[in-house]
């Protein structure tokens, strides 16, 4: 980036400014650039972007206002199309098709879609617009609801739950993403594949920075993870019972490792599996790769210290509270 004004050097820089959302008011970490031989300031559309989105990001969270991928995520698990769902919830075909591509919905009818969110009231809908649905189409539909209704057994789910209330999320907490357990595994797997004999302490450090470091650059998280503060630096929330479930579902296997004539736990990759690099998108893998770069030969103490300087560590450590990615993400230091 160059000075418009001077075509001389830029600086990035941020302040916290209250801006107004449909007659509501949030603070967000506003992002511009100063000419640092003028001091005259101005945006790109890619900073302005951001700043929206913090915006965007916010008042969903307040209002409990689905994201797009939480919409996308719900019809699918009808096995509906676009077209169905517009007329099950009683919306245009364009106008449901832009919520799912990041269009606000209005509050009443972001409410009309949290609430089909229960197969129950759903079922409600359906037989309310059986009319404009083809026979075939109805028994499906009809058919698929009394399915989801059943009583579910899955342990694992079950678990993950309690860490990852997906009732609750997106949120500040998880970087506006729905937490998607398989691409935090395949971050583990990345850092084995880039570091091998890594210990746990070492690994939530670099899952910290990369998940907050490309939130930092793009407003949101990763792997939509929950970290919290504890005396050696900020880790995934509940990370052993995390470790437990990547060993369940065959990421990662328990080893036991010797150092300093003490013995400890340790994990490596199961059956040497490595990380699907495709499920990232380009941002994400430019932030892997950038987490590893900075890190690689940082002695563990070393980045703990880093980690220690993060204001999100340091405001949180006493109460071992979770850290707000909207509060600290564009405070990151290390990253």
């Amino acid at each position: 980036m160059i000075s418009p004004f001077t075509g001389g050097e830029v600086i990035t820089k941020k302040e916290i400014q209250t801006l107004t959302y449909r007659s509501q008011t949030f603070q967000v970490h506003a992002h511009y650039y100063e000419c640092v031989d003028t001091g005259e300031t101005f945006t790109t559309e890619d900073l302005d972007a951001l700043n929206l989105l913090q915006l965007h990001n916010q008042y969903r969270e307040r209002n409990h206002i689905l994201f797009p991928e939480q919409i996308k995520l719900l019809r699918e698990r009808y096995g509906v199309s676009q077209r169905t769902m517009s007329i099950l919830m009683g919306f245009g075909v364009n106008q449901y098709r832009n919520y799912e591509e990041g269009e606000i919905p209005s509050l009443s009818n972001a409410t009309l879609i949290r609430l089909v969110r229960d197969p129950r009231n759903f079922k409600e809908l359906v037989f309310e617009r059986k009319i404009d649905l083809k026979d075939r189409e109805l028994a499906d539909l009809l058919r698929r609801v009394d399915e989801l209704q059943l009583p579910q057994s899955d342990s694992f789910n079950d678990v993950l739950s309690t860490i990852w209330n997906p009732l609750d999320v997106p949120n500040q907490f998880t970087g506006y993403r729905v937490p998607n357990f398989d691409k935090f595994a395949q971050m583990v797997l990345f850092f084995f594949d880039q570091m091998p004999h890594l210990y746990t302490v070492r690994l939530n450090k670099l899952l910290f920075y990369a998940d907050f470091g490309h939130f930092k650059k793009t407003g949101f998280s990763i792997s939509g993870a929950r970290y919290c503060a504890i005396p050696k630096g900020p880790v995934p929330d509940e990370y052993r019972i995390l470790n437990d479930l990547l060993v369940q579902q065959g990421y990662l296997e328990q080893t036991y490792a010797e150092r300093d004539d003490e013995v400890f736990e340790a994990f490596q990759p199961f059956q040497n599996r490595q990380a699907d690099t495709n499920i990232f998108s380009h941002s994400e893998l430019e932030i892997l790769q950038l987490t590893v770069k900075t890190f690689r030969y940082l002695k563990t103490i070393d980045l703990i210290e880093r980690s220690h300087q993060e204001a999100g560590w340091i405001d949180n450590e006493a109460n071992k509270n979770p850290i707000s990615y909207q509060q600290y993400g564009f405070m990151l230091k290390g990253l």
